[in-house]
């Protein structure tokens, strides 16, 4: 992108997904150059480009578990969703399982540890 448009790219900071809105509002960097899923928040606080791909968010239930009938059921007090911090995936589950716990991981951690965990 830089090339076509004739712009010096100089990587400043590695920052996570909950953070990239912070460090353009302070002036320590002007893009986000990576994936990010649009949503009403992040929209009122920057613009984003035509999106390259679409891809889908799943639920992912350990093999042995039986309590789950269906996604309604995860909506409940006594379980324990793993998101990580600032992202999509954190405002589904505030969203739409409200009554879930949520274990949060570090915005710098890769996202596999949400699946460790």
């Amino acid at each position: 992108m830089g090339q076509k448009l004739d712009l010096e790219i100089d990587w400043v900071e590695e920052v996570g997904w909950s953070s990239i809105f912070e460090g353009m509002d302070s002036g320590r960097h002007d893009i986000h150059g990576a994936g990010l899923w649009r949503n009403a928040a992040r929209g009122k606080r920057g613009y984003f480009s035509t999106p390259l791909f679409y891809n889908a968010s799943y639920i992912w239930i350990r093999s042995d578990e039986k309590r789950f009938q269906n996604v309604n059921d995860i909506n409940s007090s006594n379980i324990k969703i793993a998101v990580q911090d600032g992202t999509v995936e954190e405002a589904i589950a505030k969203l739409d399982f409200s009554q879930a716990q949520r274990v949060t991981i570090a915005n710098l951690q890769p996202w596999s540890e949400c699946l460790l965990t």
